[in-house]
This record gives structure tokens, C-alpha cells and sequence, in this order.
């Protein structure tokens, strides 16, 4: 090789090296993922994270739209399971300047941003975006796309406290459903029986997930089925099933384990936390806590740190919660997520209550 034609052929190979991992951020290879074998196939793919990454960074620098967002979709698909989250968002918001994708690719990475963003619990920054993408896809006759979009709009409105509208959004996405199409169906009711949960319809929840869980468990979809088992817990939890509760739970924390699964891992092991604490397992809770909250930090995972902060808040093994609920509250205004804010709120106002403050609880229950 001749150091005229060494550029060129650098180039050429470096072009082949992005194609092939573009090629995993296809509809089919991600698909995949979800599907027997999956997990497989994800552990494969998170050795081969580096060129991943640096398939889409090269892809960026060179204006190959159709490489940078094909990478950074595989990249997004395993951050979210997986961290780095703001890896994920910083590849995807790159890709998506870029010129010379498919139009349908472009909105699979608006659809991927608006779910990173929702994760991250930068729901302010989400909504509007799924809402272009939402439309776009209804223009363009893409209704699994639009499904998808109105799946995450679901979980905007629920982070924005309006459990009507995000009830609204699910039904909407179902509709859209074709006939036949198992997995996309269960993936939805996955969202609707958690909006259903957070409404506080607890059988209806109940109903929704188990569905879901039977319709993953068909396809092959254990990674998806732990975070239907995480939702059962909570669901039959709050039911008063305190014994099944506490078995979805054991179940939920093994396949999220199992699957890699370490952001789903983190929102469990606070979620165990708040269980334990309710049984009396208060040194229990609180090793849930703290592992939570260390996996939320390395994670870069900002809203399940503030989730960590709020559950040490409310922990009863805790002798001073004040502070834990004060950062838990700072955490979530600075992301601008309600539904945290609301809960940091009222542990905030439970203490004022406890001292003897009803003014002060008052007016933190009017915040």
C-alpha cells in the first residue's frame, strides 16, 4: 500500500467495518434480540460494544447517514438495558443530523431519542419530539412505528402525572396493532398494564401484564418478560398479595440479572427496597437502597439515583430522611419528572406532620 493510496483504502475499509455494524440496527436484527436466543446474541453484541461505537462516531464524522443511524440504533438498544444511557443519546442525537437515511430510519432514531430521553427522565425534552415522530409516521402509513411512538407518548404523559392521557396514548397504539403481530401487542400491553398500575387499577393491571407476559413468553422474550415481572410485583403488591408479591419480585431480580438487564435491575432493587421496608425488612431494605443507588451512579441513570434517594427517604432503618428526600426532590425538579417530584413531596410532608408542622406539610402538599 503506497502512502497515496493508504487514505482511500483506510477509507474504504472503514466503510465496510460500518456497514456491517449497521446492518444490527436493523428492524430484523433488533427484532431479534427479543426473540429465542435473544440473550445470546445481546451478550455477543456488548463485546463488540467499542466497534459499535465507533462504527457510528466515523459514520458521523463522514456524513453517512444511513451507517450513523443503523449503529446507533444497536448501540441505543443495548444502553438501555445496559447503560451508558447518555452514550446512547449522544450517539443517537448525532445520527440524526446526519444526511442521506431512510426517512424510516430517522424516525426509528427520533422514536429511540424520545425513549432514551424518557429513561433519562428528561421528559420535558421527550414529548415534542415523539409527538413529530408520531405524526410523521401516521403521514407516512407506518402504523407499527406510530404505535411505537404513542407507546413512549404513554409513558410521557405518565411522567408528566396525566394518567388519563397516557391511557388515552396506549389504547391508540393498540388499535393500531396488526392482526397476528404477537410481540408488538405484548410490548404495548406491557405500557398499558404499567399506566393501568399507576392509575391505581390494580386488577386491571393484573390482567394487562399477565397477558403481556403470556404473549413474550410465546415469542421467546425473556428480557422484555422481566420487566413484566417487575410491574406484577408492584401490581400485587399494592393488591395486598404480599407473599405473590414478593415472589414476582425474587423472579423479576433473577431474569433481569440473568439478561443484563442492569437499568431494569436498578428500578427493581429500589422497587424491592420499598417492599422489604413494608414487610418490616428494614436491613434488607436498606442493602437494596444502597445497591440501587451504586448501580443508578454508574449507570449515569440520574432519575434512578433521585429514585434511590427518595426510597432511603422513606425507609424506616433510616434515622435521618430529610436529606435523602431533599436531594431525591432536587434531583427530580432538575429533570423536570412529576410523578418523582410528587412522591419526594409528600415523604417531605409526612415529616412536617411527624414534628408537628401542619403548615409547613400543607404547603408542601400544596407544591
Amino acid at each position: 500500500m503506497t502512502a497515496r493510496t493508504a487514505p482511500a483504502d483506510r477509507a474504504r475499509a472503514e466503510a465496510r467495518h460500518g456497514l456491517h455494524f449497521a446492518g444490527l440496527g436493523s428492524e430484523a436484527e433488533l427484532q431479534a434480540l427479543s426473540r429465542e436466543g435473544g440473550l445470546e446474541r445481546r451478550r455477543a453484541w456488548l463485546v463488540d460494544l467499542d466497534n459499535l461505537v465507533l462504527a457510528a462516531r466515523r459514520a458521523v464524522a463522514r456524513g453517512d447517514g444511513e451507517v450513523a443511524c443503523g449503529a446507533a440504533l444497536a448501540v441505543a438498544e443495548l444502553a438501555r438495558r445496559a447503560g451508558p444511557l447518555g452514550l446512547a443519546l449522544a450517539l443517537l442525537q448525532d445520527a440524526a443530523r446526519c444526511h442521506g437515511a431512510p426517512r424510516r430510519d430517522l424516525e426509528r432514531v427520533r422514536i429511540a431519542t424520545g425513549a432514551v430521553l424518557l429513561e433519562l427522565g428528561r421528559a420535558e425534552e421527550a414529548g415534542p419530539l415523539l409527538e413529530a415522530a408520531a405524526r410523521a409516521c401516521r403521514g407516512a402509513g407506518e402504523p407499527a412505528l406510530e404505535a411505537l411512538a404513542l407507546q413512549a407518548l404513554a409513558q410521557f404523559e405518565h411522567d408528566r402525572g396525566r394518567p388519563d392521557r397516557a391511557n388515552a396514548r396506549i389504547r391508540a397504539a393498540l388499535a393500531l396493532v396488526p392482526r397476528g403481530e404477537v410481540w408488538l401487542d405484548a410490548r404495548l400491553r406491557t405500557t398499558a398494564g404499567a399506566v393501568a398500575l399507576y392509575e391505581g387499577r390494580f386488577d386491571a393491571a393484573c390482567e394487562e401484564l399477565e397477558r403481556a407476559r403470556l404473549g413474550l413468553r410465546a415469542c421467546g422474550d425473556r428480557l422484555s418478560e422481566a420487566r413484566v415481572a417487575l410491574n406484577l410485583a408492584v401490581a400485587h403488591g399494592q393488591r395486598g398479595d404480599i407473599a405473590q408479591s414478593g415472589d414476582w419480585y425474587e423472579e423479576a431480580l433473577r431474569l433481569l440479572d440473568a439478561a443484563g438487564d442492569r437499568v431494569g435491575l436498578c428500578a427493581a432493587l429500589a422497587s424491592r427496597a420499598a417492599w422489604c421496608d413494608k414487610v418490616g425488612r428494614t436491613d434488607a431494605s436498606r442493602w437494596y437502597l444502597e445497591a440501587s443507588l451504586t448501580l443508578a451512579r454508574e449507570l449515569g441513570d440520574r432519575r434512578g439515583e433521585g429514585i434511590a434517594h427518595g426510597g432511603r427517604g422513606r425507609c424506616a432503618a433510616v434515622a435521618d430522611p430529610r436529606p435523602h428526600l431533599e436531594q431525591a426532590l432536587a434531583i427530580h425538579r432538575e429533570l423536570g419528572w412529576d410523578y418523582g417530584q410528587v412522591y419526594a413531596l409528600c415523604g417531605l410532608a409526612r415529616l412536617e406532620v411527624a414534628a408537628g408542622r401542619a403548615a409547613a406539610a400543607l404547603a408542601l402538599a400544596d407544591e
